[in-house]
């Protein structure tokens, strides 16, 4: 096997690790797969390793169950997953402050994941937060901030 042969073979592997991701623990909500997907070493906003990463995912079902993650686009390459996708849920508990709607939202992102040794080790998500926060009341287009 050559070298490009292994970088595809690497990037395939990687892929499936995010496609787990998002198939068993965020829309299946089998948060125990994720010990086996996430570095103990992941820097995320509520914490460090798979707590951390978990801190973030359990108030998103609180707030918008039910709640599941299309996939739009997947590209892998070398340790680096690029992810496109739409969230679409009920707003059916509290979030950033805004008193459940029970309304249908949907929120887009595109996030970069880093692999290492199998697991996801580091990502940098881009989330269109305004345009939910829109689709709850909770900034109005065309007024000043």
């Amino acid at each position: 096997m050559n070298g490009s042969e292994e970088m595809f073979d690497r990037a395939d592997a990687n892929a499936a690790v995010v496609m787990k991701l998002y198939e068993e623990c965020l829309n299946q909500k089998n948060f125990s797969v994720a010990e086996a997907l996430i570095a103990p070493s992941l820097e995320a906003p509520g914490g460090r390793g798979v707590e951390g990463f978990l801190a973030i995912i359990r108030p998103l079902h609180a707030a918008f169950d039910p709640m599941v993650f299309e996939i739009e686009d997947i590209i892998a390459r070398g340790d680096r997953v690029v992810v496109r996708w739409t969230m679409r849920g009920t707003h059916s508990g509290f979030w950033a402050g805004a008193a459940p709607t029970h309304k249908p939202v949907q929120q887009t992102a595109i996030v970069i994941y880093q692999l290492k040794d199998g697991k996801i080790a580091a990502y940098w998500p881009m989330v269109d937060r305004l345009g939910l926060a829109m689709q709850l009341g909770l900034v109005v287009p065309g007024l000043p901030a």
